[in-house]
């Protein structure tokens, strides 16, 4: 069984007037967020094989202050392509998985990450918490079980498993 896990970045600081939204870093209520999303993934027992970060400070940041909580975290990937990509897109990347990959774990924004997560669960899965509605709250983590492989990953190619926000991390 193959699980992908979707982390939406923790809460950022505001770009400010000028400021660029990639440099944007984690406010101090958002790396206390990620460190606590990293500890409860440690507790349900979550060991990523592949980390897909996107590019954006802030998605680099939740992924040091998670990792920091994990018992051996792989190295990330940094990836251009997943700052602020469409569902579509990181559907495409998702694709391109190896085949022996089991836990990949990516870390993207808003609404593509929430619109993909949509995508793969279906809108109206029961299983679709309300809380889906309109995104992915910052530092939200969704497990998300892959029916078919990387490959053949499609619409309703995925049954979500459990979805956990900062607020309700153990």
């Amino acid at each position: 069984m193959a699980v992908i896990y979707l982390v939406r970045h923790a809460q950022a600081e505001d770009a400010g007037a000028g400021g660029r939204d990639h440099a944007r870093p984690l406010d101090a209520a958002g790396a206390a967020a990620a460190r606590r999303m990293g500890r409860d993934l440690r507790r349900r027992g979550v060991t990523p094989d592949l980390v897909l970060c996107s590019s954006a400070r802030r998605a680099r940041e939740t992924w040091t202050a998670l990792a920091s909580e994990l018992a051996a975290p792989p190295a990330a990937e940094i990836e251009e392509g997943l700052y602020l990509a469409a569902a579509s897109s990181l559907l495409e990347r998702m694709a391109l998985l190896p085949d022996d990959c089991a836990a990949p774990l990516v870390i993207g924004h808003n609404p593509g990450l929430w619109q993909l997560l949509r995508l793969l669960v279906g809108e109206a899965a029961p299983e679709t918490p309300a809380m889906l509605k309109p995104g992915l709250p910052p530092g939200a983590v969704a497990a998300v079980e892959v029916v078919d492989g990387w490959s053949g990953l499609a619409a309703g190619g995925g049954r979500l498993l459990w979805l956990v926000v900062p607020e309700s991390a153990a």
